[in-house]
């Protein structure tokens, strides 16, 4: 992928600096109880987080809350979206934080192999290989 962050206008880059911020709020508040409703589903972190990453707009306080997103809420999130989780962090994400979601996750990975279904057993086995 090239990089095109570069590219992009002074007006989408603005857009997705908005986009972040908002993000990270609705990461570190994730219920609003109003309403009734997550701000942020699960399963949309990976679609999100391979936006950022692609477009390589994303900063250190983004990836500081989604990995700490994912420690406080380990227990609820499903082996699918953690799969594809583990595939962004260890072949897109920096090492730091890469390191920091497998010393998490890695345990849990490997608790849950055998009751993995063949794709998700096969990313998440990648993943940790990769991540090594």
């Amino acid at each position: 992928m090239v990089n095109t962050a570069h590219s992009l206008s002074p007006e989408t880059q603005s857009m997705f600096k908005v986009a972040e911020q908002d993000l990270v709020y609705r990461l570190g508040s994730n219920y609003d109880p109003d309403s009734n409703e997550l701000f942020v589903q699960d399963e949309d972190l990976p679609k999100v987080m391979n936006v950022f990453l692609d477009w390589k707009v994303s900063s250190q306080e983004l990836f500081e809350n989604i990995v700490e997103y994912f420690q406080n809420n380990s227990s609820l999130i499903k082996m699918p979206v953690l799969a594809e989780v583990a595939v962004i962090f260890a072949s897109k994400v920096e090492a730091t934080y890469a390191d920091r979601f497998f010393k998490d996750f890695r345990s849990k990975f490997l608790d849950n192999l055998e009751y993995l279904e063949p794709s998700i057993l096969y990313k998440t086995l990648w993943s940790l290989i990769k991540s090594e």
